[in-house]
């Protein structure tokens, strides 16, 4: 079983907090509560839309990857080969929650032939190719005009 975490951006130090998200009644604040223990936890006041949930999985540095992370394909797994439409490349995807599939996917916006606007299933990615996160939609806006 996944461990369920989330992060979110500080909007006081602009810092990545880590832990289980709170939102006020009214939901004009939005917090991480983070240090849990017996005695307690300790809140912080985040950016509500960068708020995301861990997908469960790490990236070939042992980097957890979160909703809205972007990675890039970096090699294929020993188990797998290529076939000839699969030519391999540095491909980039933005990780997302699918509603439809109920899990998680990459999304490539990469103008690639058959792959233009493609979605993968995130564990299927895994499997197959060594992935790395090299960036986020919150703070690395430019990753994504590469890719589009």
């Amino acid at each position: 079983m996944r461990e369920i975490k989330f992060r979110g951006k500080s909007v006081d130090d602009g810092k990545w907090y880590y832990g289980l998200p709170y939102f006020s009644k009214d939901r004009m604040k939005s917090q991480i509560r983070y240090d849990i223990s017996e005695r307690g936890c300790t809140f912080v006041d985040v950016i509500p839309e960068t708020i995301s949930e861990f997908t469960g999985l790490k990236d070939k540095n042992g980097v957890e990857i979160y909703e809205g992370d972007i990675v890039k394909e970096c090699g294929l797994r020993e188990t797998w080969t290529l076939s000839s439409r699969d030519e391999f490349s540095e491909r980039k995807h933005v990780i997302t929650w699918c509603d439809y599939d109920l899990q998680w996917t990459g999304v490539l916006f990469q103008d690639d032939g058959d792959y233009e606007h493609d979605t993968r299933k995130l564990s299927f990615l895994n499997r197959k190719y060594t992935l790395e996160v090299i960036g986020n939609i919150h703070e690395n806006k430019e990753l994504l005009e590469e890719i589009k």
